[in-house]
């Protein structure tokens, strides 16, 4: 048999047995073992036709020995050797690409040392026994463990060392705010952002980050730089806390302006009493 090391073979069974010459005398069995070139020795309790060893971590080799007594002369016969073969079980490891994430991300991890591979969080398993030795897993939370148990080509198998994984809250009490009503403001203003809730920040004006005197902590300054704000720009803070983790706050701005321009009619002179002529809108 081939079994994988501190597996216990499968029973021996009993194939044939020899008949002795003489009617009336006396059966036993011993089965003895013996690893290497070492002598047989006996097996304590192995007196039964069949026999099941026990587990094994080293290749051994097993035979029977049965023994017939007659008027207390005892003869014996011994079995041809059974070779019980201990494969070895993989050394198997697993490593993450981070071991500190931010709450909600996936952690990819990455099995060695066997031929197929099945990955647990805490025991459960994460699927099927697979060839693959990638795999991605969400939804981990903090302190939770992450192992892997992989099989070799001789099927014997062993379990890597667990993996703790640290998940780290993203900031959850961020905000922003534009210091106008409604976020309405008038063209040609310059509005200053200002936003709470975490350790950094960065802001962005349609998807492009501003950078430089603007902004100075949590601080955007519109005015520093002349940002100019059209309406229904975006205007957006990513607030980032001590871990790392991060939020993204977004506010839509608008823009209350006028196009063409305003022009009255002409002056006049009129005598001191009367009434001037009413005053036309010549463009608004």
């Amino acid at each position: 048999q081939n079994v994988c090391s501190g597996d216990t073979p499968a029973a021996f069974t009993s194939i044939s047995t020899p008949t002795a010459n003489i009617a009336g005398a006396i059966y036993s069995y011993q089965w003895q073992s013996r690893i290497g070139s070492n002598p047989y020795s006996d097996i304590i309790g192995g007196n039964s036709e069949t026999f099941t060893p026990s587990s094994v971590t080293t290749t051994t080799d097993y035979r029977r020995k049965v023994i017939s007594s007659f008027n207390g002369v005892p003869c014996e016969i011994i079995s041809s050797p059974v070779r019980v073969i201990v494969d070895s079980a993989p050394t198997i490891s697993l490593s993450a690409a981070s071991t500190s994430i931010c709450s909600g991300e996936s952690v990819v991890f990455t099995a060695s040392g066997g031929s197929s591979y099945e990955f647990f969080v805490d025991g459960i398993s994460q699927g099927a026994t697979s060839t693959q030795n990638i795999k991605s897993i969400s939804g981990i939370t903090d302190g939770q463990l992450v192992s892997v148990r992989g099989v070799n080509a001789q099927n014997c198998y062993a379990n890597s060392s667990v993996v703790t994984i640290t998940v780290n809250p993203i900031p959850s009490t961020g905000s922003l705010s534009s210091g106008l009503v409604s976020n309405t403001m008038c063209s040609a203003e310059f509005p200053i952002f200002t936003a709470t809730g975490g350790a950094t920040y960065e802001f962005y004006v349609n998807g492009i980050q501003e950078v430089g005197s603007q902004v100075s902590g949590n601080i955007f300054n519109t005015a520093s730089d002349t940002t100019i704000l059209t309406d229904n720009a975006l205007v957006s803070v990513r607030i980032i806390n001590a871990s790392g983790c991060s939020q993204t706050i977004t506010s839509t701005i608008r823009v209350n302006g006028f196009t063409g321009t305003n022009v009255i009619g002409n002056a006049q002179n009129v005598c001191s009493g009367d009434t001037p002529a009413a005053f036309t809108s010549i463009s608004t």
